[in-house]
């Protein structure tokens, strides 16, 4: 019997059904709830029916909240129950939980199949899904929904943070700059730099960043900004921040084309002013160095820079890292970032007289004011400036040089009884002293003072002399009769740098300079053969470029080029040099040291101790005139077929290929005549393995353009092997303009290169792309194939028959080879060859034409063909691939009726 409760319960869900039926809906509920309310606790599966009907009622009452809560008590209890699954997922979708109540709609499907309510809201929530998607990942949906999160003040840093990302992410494309442009989204993150986390601002700015990539929003952005905030953003100490602050302006300043802009001035004007900005860090500074670095070459913004007066600038920068008392933070390397900045800034004034002019009598001008002062720092700061200049722009460095009271001074200054001062003048006379033509000139003053420099106690002092020594001494290079200095001077010096380069520590700038004396030492073969034996101070300075110290790895590349004799080498012309030693001349000689044999003996120690690694961490630092050095000692590296192996194990040939695009112009194809060495020696699957055999075939080609036939035989060769690779090469090969450059050089007179040129040709006629060349030609290249394979040559014939038997599978083709007069006389040549590879391409080459048609077959017929077939295959000593190939000509014969079965030949 029920109780008391229960009775009650029941009676309220009586009443409850009661309104259900008549619609009345609100009062269903209030009698459902007074059923749940009042049902015992022991009475579970009648609470379960009152929770599902009062669940039916909130969702007719579009109170979802409470409806899902009631479907979730119910689900606990009867997780299968098909009309509280779909109340569920009704609740949850009309919550926008879409993707919950797909899964509850899931679960009804499966546990009732033929649901239509279930079907159709499945269908429903897929569409809806599917378009929501859609929306997420449109770009003002995304810039929208970022902005959201930014200006939440509930939102978290992180979600912060990612937002931000994502913002700079959309910023890059198009599509997305306009959309933030349209939401004013400039303001907003000039609103929200000032309030937000570092963090956060980084990424802000690397939106402004991916903006800047026109003019016109370039202007938007940097109006907006203000440049007043800009240059408190690169004034700040957080290096990210400083960093995309300057790369706002870098990027801004690239995107006009208009050079004349007002803003173009302002964004320069900045720059300058930034690099003399006390709060500026030591990294923002380098940082504002590296934009003007980029920016100098581009669009002739060197001009506006120099105008604007950024040579001042970057000397007084100079001028303060003079005994290291400089006003505010610097690092270790901005000195050689001036010389940098310098050098590029005067390289983008080209020939322009006007602007290099005005470089020039502004270095003269600044040199001059701090030299003429009494003071002795002044001078100092001046020397200094005067030696960063040297160090970048060599040639006004010199001009400034070459006034009369420049080393006057030095003189004076190297006198004195202070370090500092003896220190800038050793320094600025050894950076001079980097011109040859002026090493005379300072031969007469500068000398005595470097010797006397060089007994300092002072070891900054000593090294720099050293360098200057060095210099003067190494004028001359290989050639015995021009030295300057006594002999054995240079390997005494050599030794002494050496002492440099294997004591000094890291960061005391010693081995910067032993390096750089024993770059110019390098060029005496004495010196190269004293230093080929020292493994020691070798492995020393192979370690040097793992640092990556840039101010070392130009002058490691050095000594390594002229270790191994790959630097540019004039050409000898007899009888000019009979003509010098009648006059009296003294005219070049070689050092015995610089001999073949003695070089072969270099190289091959250097690729013993190592030299390959430390090469392949050089190729890796972003310098287009270091990437040749290194290009430079690889081919001297690959000259030996012995040593290729080493150097591609070593990593060699994997940092040829970027060099061989990434270089300059003479540096690529240095780098692509050693690919060509490594790729005719060695398999191409092992040597390039993967995309990088596809990466070479540009270099190759390229190097088939140049006039040095040597180079132009070793990219055939390479190709060659490269094309019998696959189509995928074949093709690249073909895209790149190989088949024209190979098919030229089979014109060639030299016969290494035509033949060459036609083994090249002969591993690219299976692509279809250059069948089809062979195909739509009258018939001048058929015939060139076809005169080619009864040359005397056995080789080139062999070439030209095999690519001539690949095409001859084209019926077509093959009326063209009928086509050229001597062709059935080169045939018969070929067929009774004594060469099998030749005769064999020769039978395969009939055995197409007979195939082709009935009328070609009944041509060669006629004319003793068949004899000549017939004996193939009955004569002793004849391949199996030759008798075959017969056999199966004259079976096409016989099908064409032309001659009678003969059973003798087929057993």
């Amino acid at each position: 019997m029920s109780t008391p409760s229960l009775q009650s319960s029941l009676r309220s869900k009586e009443a409850g059904n009661e309104h259900y039926k008549n619609k009345r809906y609100q009062e269903a509920l209030s009698c459902y709830s007074e059923a749940v309310k009042s049902c015992p606790e022991e009475s579970k599966d009648d609470r379960v029916v009152f929770l599902k009907n009062r669940s039916a009622c909130y969702i007719q009452l579009d109170q979802y909240e409470n409806a899902l809560k009631d479907t979730t008590l119910v689900l606990e209890q009867l997780p299968a129950d098909v009309k509280t699954l779909y109340r569920h997922a009704q609740a949850l979708e009309s919550l926008e939980r879409l993707p919950e109540a797909f899964k509850f709609i899931n679960t009804l499907i499966r546990i009732n199949p033929k649901n239509k309510e279930a079907e159709n809201a499945a269908r429903r929530l897929t569409a809806t899904i599917k378009k929501q998607a859609e929306a997420r990942q449109s770009t003002d949906y995304v810039v929208k929904e970022m902005y959201s999160v930014l200006e939440d003040k509930k939102s978290t840093d992180e979600k912060k943070i990612k937002a931000a990302k994502n913002l700079a992410i959309v910023s890059r494309e198009n599509a997305g700059a306009e959309e933030i442009i349209k939401f004013d989204g400039i303001t907003k993150i000039v609103s929200l730099l000032k309030t937000t986390t570092s963090e956060v601002v980084h990424h802000l700015l690397q939106t402004l960043v991916g903006l800047c990539s026109n003019e016109v929003r370039s202007s938007i952005v940097l109006e907006t900004l203000s440049f007043e905030l800009l240059t408190s953003i690169v004034c700040r100490p957080e290096k990210e921040v400083c960093g995309s602050g300057v790369a706002v302006l870098k990027q801004a300043l690239l995107s006009f084309t208009n050079v004349e802009a007002p803003l173009v001035k302002d964004v320069v004007d900045v720059a300058i002013r930034l690099l003399g900005r006390q709060e500026v860090s030591a990294d923002g500074r380098d940082r504002v160095l590296e934009l003007i670095i980029s920016s100098v070459s581009q669009n002739g913004l060197g001009a506006v820079f120099l105008t604007e007066g950024v040579v001042p600038a970057l000397l007084m920068l100079a001028a303060s890292t003079a005994n290291n008392q400089s006003d505010f933070e610097i690092s270790d390397d901005l000195r050689m970032t001036i010389s940098v900045a310098l050098s590029k800034l005067h390289e983008s004034l080209g020939r322009n007289k006007e602007l290099m002019d005005l470089m020039k009598d502004t270095c003269i001008s600044f040199v001059h004011s701090h030299l003429s002062k009494d003071s002795s720092q002044s001078k100092v700061e001046g020397l200094t400036a005067l030696a960063t200049l040297l160090q970048g722009a060599l040639e006004v460095g010199n001009q400034v040089f070459s006034e009369e009271s420049v080393l006057a001074e030095m003189v004076k200054m190297a006198k004195l009884d202070d370090v500092h001062c003896q220190a800038i003048a050793a320094e600025a006379l050894a950076l001079a002293a980097s011109d040859k033509d002026r090493c005379h000139g300072i031969m007469q003053e500068g000398l005595p003072v470097l010797k006397a420099l060089y007994s300092s106690r002072d070891e900054g002092v000593r090294v720099r002399a050293l360098v200057g020594l060095c210099k003067l001494g190494s004028v001359g290079g290989s050639n015995v009769n021009a030295r300057t200095l006594t002999e054995g001077s240079t390997v005494k010096l050599e030794k002494a740098c050496r002492k440099f380069l294997i004591r000094s520590k890291k960061g005391d700038n010693l081995k910067k300079w032993a390096t750089e004396g024993l770059a110019f030492l390098s060029l005496d073969a004495d010196v190269k053969e004293a230093l080929v034996g020292d493994e020691d101070a070798l492995k020393s300075l192979f370690q040097i470029p793992k640092t990556q110290d840039q101010s070392l790895l130009y002058g490691i590349a050095t000594i390594f080029v002229n270790m191994t004799n790959s630097y540019d080498k004039p050409e000898k012309n007899k009888d000019l040099e009979e003509l010098g030693k009648f006059a009296g001349e003294n005219m070049p000689k070689e050092h015995e040291f610089d001999s073949e044999e003695h070089l072969k003996k270099r190289v091959a120690s250097l690729l013993g101790l190592g030299i390959v690694p430390a090469l392949v961490s050089l190729s890796t630092v972003d310098s287009k005139a270091l990437h040749e050095q290194v290009s430079r000692v690889l081919l001297s590296l690959t000259e030996n077929p012995a040593h290729r192996g080493v150097v591609i194990q070593q990593g060699g040939a994997k940092c040829l290929v970027p060099l061989a695009t990434n270089s300059t112009d003479k540096g690529k194809f240095i780098a692509a005549q050693a690919l060509a060495k490594i790729g005719i020696t060695n398999d191409p699957r092992l040597a390039f393995p993967g995309q990088r055999s596809l990466e070479i075939v540009r270099p190759l080609v390229g190097l088939l353009k140049s006039d040095q036939g040597l180079q132009q035989f070793e990219a055939l060769m390479a190709l060659t092997n490269l094309a019998g690779l696959g189509d995928d090469i074949r093709r690249r090969i073909y895209k790149e303009g190989g088949f024209q450059h190979i098919e030229s050089l089979m014109f060639e007179e030299h016969e290494m290169l035509r033949r060459a040129a036609t083994e090249a040709m002969c591993n690219l006629v299976s692509l279809q792309e250059a069948h089809d060349r062979f195909l739509n030609d009258d018939v001048e290249r058929v015939k060139l194939l076809t005169l080619f394979s009864g040359e005397d040559d056995p080789e080139l014939a062999k070439a030209a028959s095999g690519a001539l038997a690949q095409l001859s599978q084209d019926p077509k083709i093959c009326t063209k080879i009928m086509a050229v007069k001597s062709a059935k006389a080169i045939l018969k040549e070929l067929i009774v060859s004594d060469n099998q590879e030749v005769q064999h391409r020769g039978i395969f080459v009939l055995s197409n034409l007979i195939d082709a048609s009935k009328e070609i077959a009944q041509e060669l017929v006629q004319d003793d063909f068949l004899e000549i077939i017939m004996a193939l295959t009955q004569t002793k000593g004849t391949s199996e691939n030759v008798k075959s190939t017969a056999l199966s000509a004259l079976q096409k014969a016989q099908e064409y009726g032309l001659i009678k079965p003969n059973p003798e030949l087929v057993k």
